[in-house]
Formats: structure tokens, sequence, C-alpha cells
């Protein structure tokens, strides 16, 4: 089902996704890049097919996955937009309407194997606290609180489950000491760095030699 992506991912895009897939041995994820590199677009992807993998249950409730952002109006125009249209676009792939239910008003979704998608906000420590989670996908979490993060990642926790946590963040200057503190020194973390001409999806070959000329690499 997961195997007809490529048609809706860059080529370069789609390195950064087969980096998660083939490093089996980490459980937590960063993704660093420029603006538009693909970061949260390749990230959606990643949580979704983690859900479809691994948060299903034959018996009782499937797993729960968080998605989490600054603001919830953040949340909904990045990660969420993501995550539903790959859902949209693999389901047409196997045939399957891959949502079951879908609630608004308490901000999550449901897959057919029983998943639970869950939105947080990371300025709501209270919400933060009832979650035992399997996933996690912490949208521009260099803006988070740093005990926002802590409790956000320590969420994830299912035994019965295999547990996967993706952290992305622009490159900017607020988020280098993030970086440096929370990721660089941590030696469970799979790093993954990705410039903003990364972005081979979106961006015509003329238009990205012009940002390349204009912005240093790290952007």
């Amino acid at each position: 089902m997961v195997s007809r992506v490529e048609v809706v991912l860059g080529e370069r895009q789609q390195k950064l996704r087969q980096a998660v897939i083939e490093d089996a041995l980490k459980a937590i994820f960063a993704f660093i890049g420029g603006v538009g590199s693909g970061k949260t677009r390749v990230s959606g992807l990643c949580i979704v097919e983690h859900c479809l993998r691994h948060g299903g249950a034959e018996e009782g409730p499937g797993g729960v996955a968080l998605v989490a952002s600054v603001t919830y109006a953040l949340l909904r125009e990045g990660p969420w937009k993501e995550i539903k249209y790959f859902l949209h676009i693999l389901g047409q792939a196997c045939g399957k309407k891959l949502i079951r239910q879908e609630n608004r008003a308490e901000k999550w979704l449901q897959l057919i194997n029983g998943c639970h998608i869950q939105q947080v906000s990371a300025r709501n420590l209270d919400e933060l606290q009832t979650y035992n989670a399997f996933a996690l996908f912490a949208d521009e979490c260099a803006s988070y609180k740093r005990a926002a993060l802590e409790r956000l990642i320590a969420r994830v926790r299912d035994r019965r489950r295999k547990n996967m946590t993706i952290l992305c963040s622009s490159i900017h200057e607020r988020s280098a000491e993030w970086i440096e503190s929370v990721v660089l020194e941590n030696d469970n973390v799979r790093v993954i760095l990705a410039p903003t001409s990364d972005d081979d999806f979106w961006l015509v070959d003329g238009y990205r030699r012009g940002l390349e000329a204009i912005m240093s690499e790290r952007r």
C-alpha cells in the first residue's frame, strides 16, 4: 500500500523518508531544515505510515499518535493538512477509505485499524498529561517551551507497540540553542538535515537555482 508514495514526493524528499524507514534502531528522529525544505510533508507521511503499520489492534482500542504544534491554528494549516492528504492518497492507492471517523470539535481522527490520531497544542501543558501514545510528530518544536517538549516526548511510552517520535524544526536564530542542547548532543536521536533547496516536489529547477544563489546552504 505504501509503495506508491513516490508519486507524491520529490526525489530528495523520498530519500529523507527512506532514511527513517532504514534506520530502525532509532526511535527518535529530528528533521532540521530550511523553510519549505519538505520536513513537515515527509514527517506527515512517516507518521501516517507508522500509524497504519503499528497503530492497529485486533481487539479493543488502537494506539494513540500525537500531532503537536505551537498553536492549533498552525497545526491545522501544517501537519494536520499533510496527514489528511496522505491518508487520502494512500487510501486511493489501496482502494480503501483509511479514515473511519473524524471529530473536529475534539481534534482527532480514527483510522480503519483503530489507531487514534490526536491534535495537541504545546501551549497547553495540562492537556499533555492525559495521553499514553506510541507515536509523536512535533512540528516546529524549537519554538516550544522546554517543559512542553519534554512532557510531549514522555507521553510516547506504549509498550504494546513500536514507538516513534519525529521532531521538526526550521533553522533560525531562536532554534540554534535548542538544536544543540536537545538534538545534537543526544546520541539516541537520528538527525536528518534538509536545506530549502531539497524541496524538489514544489520547486522548479530555475526557481531552486535562484534560491540557492541568495540563501545560505543551511537554510
